[in-house]
C-alpha cells in the first residue's frame, strides 16, 4: 500500500509488521498521529492521540485468508494537524533504515545530514540527529555486517589472499578467551593484531631506497585500534607501500614513549620506579619490533 492511498476496512496485509508499516505510512502523510490502545499477537487496536478525536482502527489476524485485515475504521481523523516541518514520533529509526539501505550500498560513508534530507523528500518530515544516526547504524549493519562479523571475517579473508595471491604473507595473533568461571574457551578468540605483505611489495622493496617509514591511521567504531603501513621510496621519490598491520592504540602509545626516551637520551631498561612501571609494555612492544625485523630481515638479501 502507497502512503497516499486511504486505509479502508478490508484492506489485507501479509503480516503485523506490514499492517503496523501501513498504518504508520498513511498516518504519516496525513499529518496526524495514533497510540496503540490494545496489541496482542493476533490483534490490534489504535486509537488517536488526540483524545477529543473518535477515530478508532481495529485489525486482526484471520486464519481463512491467512493474512491480517483491518475490520473497522469507526471514522475519519477530526483532530488538528501537526507540522510537517517537525519530526514525527511515529517516524522510527527503523522506517528510516528501510528507506537508506541503496544509499548505504552506495556510500558507506553515509552522512546523518544526507539522511535528514532524504527523509525530509520521502516522509515530509525532519526527524532527530539521533534518529537519523541511528538509523544510519542499522543501515550500514545490515550492508556491511556488525563489528564482530567484522572481526570474524578476517581469518577466511587472510586466507583468500594468501590463495588468490600467491605469495602473500599474513599473521593473525589472538587471545585466549575465558568464561565467567575463567574456564579456557576452546576455539575461540580475542583479536590482537595482524600483519600483512603482499609479494610485489617485497619483490619491490629491494628496488627502493634503503629508509622505511611507519605510519598509522586510527580506527574508528565499536572497537578501537590503528592500521599501520610500512612505505619506503623508490628511484623517482615515490611513495612505494610495503606491509600493513592491525594493531591496538596503546601499542601506538608504548612506541611513541620509548621513541621519545630514546630521542631524549634516557635509558629506557634503568631500575627507575618509572621505568619499572613501563617494563611490561617495553617488553611487548620489543616482541613486536622483532617480529617486524623477521618479516622485513631477508627484503634487502
Amino acid at each position: 500500500m502507497r502512503s497516499d492511498e486511504e486505509l479502508k476496512k478490508g484492506d489485507t496485509f501479509r503480516s503485523k509488521d506490514n499492517c503496523m508499516l501501513a498504518i504508520k505510512n498513511w498516518h504519516l502523510a496525513n499529518c496526524v498521529d495514533f497510540n496503540v490502545d490494545r496489541s496482542i499477537p493476533e490483534r490490534v487496536t489504535i486509537l488517536c492521540r488526540n483524545l477529543d478525536c473518535g477515530y478508532r482502527l481495529k485489525a486482526s489476524f484471520k486464519k481463512k485468508v491467512n493474512s491480517w485485515v483491518i475490520g473497522s475504521i469507526s471514522q475519519a481523523h477530526t483532530c488538528v494537524r501537526i507540522n510537517m516541518a517537525q519530526d514525527h514520533r511515529k517516524l522510527s529509526h527503523d522506517m528510516i533504515y528501510n528507506t537508506i539501505i541503496p544509499l548505504a550500498n552506495a556510500e558507506s560513508s553515509l552522512k546523518v545530514k544526507t539522511i535528514i534530507s532524504h527523509c525530509i523528500y520521502v516522509f515530509k518530515y525532519r526527524p532527530s540527529y539521533r534518529k537519523a544516526w541511528l538509523a544510519k547504524q542499522k543501515a550500514i549493519e545490515i550492508v556491511y555486517s556488525n563489528w564482530e562479523e567484522s572481526y570474524d571475517k578476517l581469518p577466511r579473508y587472510m586466507a583468500a589472499l594468501q590463495l588468490y595471491s600467491l605469495g602473500t604473507i599474513t599473521i593473525l595473533e589472538t587471545l585466549p578467551t575465558q568464561s565467567q568461571d575463567g574456564t579456557p574457551l576452546e576455539g575461540n578468540g580475542i583479536f590482537h593484531r595482524l600483519f600483512w605483505v603482499f609479494r610485489p611489495c617485497i619483490i619491490g622493496f629491494g628496488f627502493c631506497k634503503t629508509i622505511i617509514q611507519i605510519d598509522g591511521t586510527w580506527l574508528y567504531g565499536k572497537y578501537k585500534g590503528t592500521l599501520l603501513m610500512a612505505v619506503a621510496q623508490n628511484g623517482n621519490n615515490n611513495i612505494f607501500p610495503i606491509a600493513f598491520a592491525l594493531v591496538q592504540q596503546r601499542l601506538m602509545e608504548i612506541l611513541r614513549v620509548k621513541a621519545e626516551r630514546l630521542t631524549c637520551g634516557e635509558d629506557v631498561g634503568d631500575s627507575s620506579m618509572e621505568a619499572r612501571r613501563w617494563e611490561p609494555s617495553l617488553k611487548a612492544a620489543s616482541k613486536q619490533e622483532e617480529q617486524m625485523r623477521d618479516n622485513f630481515g631477508h627484503f634487502g638479501n
